[in-house]
């Protein structure tokens, strides 16, 4: 990625006044990679809303805050609850029938892969921030139904949804 700026000088460091200089600079592709994550992992917006189901066409999460997922869970419709906090953030208290795969632990992807991608999948994590990123790479992996817990599990506790400890 290549980021140009450009800027009029008025007369200063010996250029005439009205010059316009340019800096041009390359950013490592890993910043860049980075930097797109976090927009689309963060960013209030960053996924459409799709009102069927928690996927889009365009393959997009759907976020959904505590209210919304307790309706969802309570509809009748399978769906996963996947935790995506450490074991021992897990420990401390999840939602009932929730699976636990560690964000942060090296085979992460490998058993996100394994998971069936035709199911509906709740993702959460204590605030919201892994959860995104973790339904990102589900959705590169082409699952179809992703929900994503806006604020996470603390979002669920302030909303009085019961926590399992």
């Amino acid at each position: 990625m290549i980021i140009e700026t450009s800027r009029v000088l008025e007369g200063r460091n010996r250029l005439p006044a009205g010059a316009v200089w340019t800096i041009r600079f390359r950013l490592p592709r890993w910043i860049c990679v980075g930097v797109a994550g976090v927009c689309l992992a963060g960013l209030p917006g960053a996924w459409a809303q799709s009102p069927g189901g928690g996927t889009d066409a365009s393959g997009t999460v759907k976020n959904v805050n505590a209210d919304q997922a307790e309706q969802l869970l309570s509809g009748g419709k399978k769906i996963v609850i996947l935790d995506v906090r450490t074991p021992e953030e897990y420990r401390r208290g999840h939602l009932t029938g929730s699976t636990n795969i560690n964000f942060f632990a090296a085979d992460f992807a490998q058993r996100v892969g394994a998971l069936d991608r035709n199911q509906t999948y709740l993702v959460h994590c204590a605030v919201g921030g892994r959860s995104a990123k973790a339904c990102v790479q589900m959705n590169r992996l082409h699952f179809k139904s992703l929900y994503n817990l806006e604020g996470g599990i603390k979002a669920w506790e302030k909303a009085g949804k019961k926590v399992v400890h």
